[in-house]
């Protein structure tokens, strides 16, 4: 039925749960900007990473005219060594620091992250098919890449695109209608796959393709039917999954 098929990530082709409040996090980053010279009390670190990503939300709503924001953490991470109350004098980093950073912080704060049971049954299908497959993740790149290749995914997509290089996320309709015009998608041959109705299939719904809704958070009927009614203006467009098994596509 479909040529194209586009996949979300997170909770729809793997699990992955994380806790950016979890025992020592802040504690080891700021020690970490402590030994390059940008000192930090690791809660007013925390207080600041919060306050920053807001800030560069609004940046870009006023920049782009976007109503989904999506910054790229690495000018987070910039701006909390830069900006850090005591600096030591002449101090400074390189991007490949910020980076690797940016990695252990996100592998300190992760919990969980797995492959679901058809994950690659499901995308290897779909290839020896024939049909072309890509990914629009809402994601931050330096925290996002090393995961797709952990997961051992990168091989089944034609294209990966994570919102924090595009500057905005889904629903946003731009962020997949920049994909499906990149690639020159029929949209009637084109499906997203996704987990998320107020994401992934607003999405879809806005730039006029079909969907998949994926329940693997396993919401009740009533629940799935409230958020189509609140978010979605042409529900018969929706194919439901209500397992949340990929198996079922």
């Amino acid at each position: 039925m479909f040529d194209n098929y586009i996949f979300d990530l997170y909770a729809t082709l793997v699990s992955v749960r994380t806790d950016q409040t979890k025992p020592g996090l802040w504690k080891m980053t700021a020690e970490r900007y402590a030994q390059a010279g940008a000192i930090w009390k690791p809660d007013e670190m925390q207080t600041a990473y919060r306050r920053m990503i807001k800030e560069e939300e609004k940046k870009l709503i006023d920049m782009l005219g976007v109503s989904y924001p999506e910054p790229d953490l690495r000018i987070v991470f910039r701006r909390l060594y830069d900006e850090a109350p005591g600096r030591v004098i002449g101090s400074s980093t390189t991007d490949t620091w910020i980076i690797e950073t940016m990695r252990q912080f996100r592998l300190r704060s992760r919990v969980r992250l797995r492959n679901y049971h058809d994950t690659h049954a499901v995308l290897k299908r779909l290839r020896d098919e024939g049909k072309r497959v890509y990914m629009l993740t809402n994601a931050e790149h330096e925290f996002t890449a090393p995961e797709i290749e952990e997961m051992g995914l990168s091989q089944y997509f034609d294209e990966i695109r994570m919102s924090s290089d595009h500057h905005m996320r889904k629903p946003e309709p731009q962020f997949l209608m920049d994909m499906i015009n990149d690639h020159d998608m029929d949209p009637d041959r084109t499906v997203m796959v996704g987990n998320d109705i107020c994401s992934d299939i607003k999405a879809a719904d806005a730039c006029g393709i079909s969907s998949v809704y994926l329940n693997t958070w396993h919401f009740n009927d009533e629940r799935i039917q409230e958020l189509l009614k609140k978010e979605i203006m042409h529900p018969e467009r929706v194919r439901i999954i209500r397992s949340g098994r990929l198996n079922k596509l």
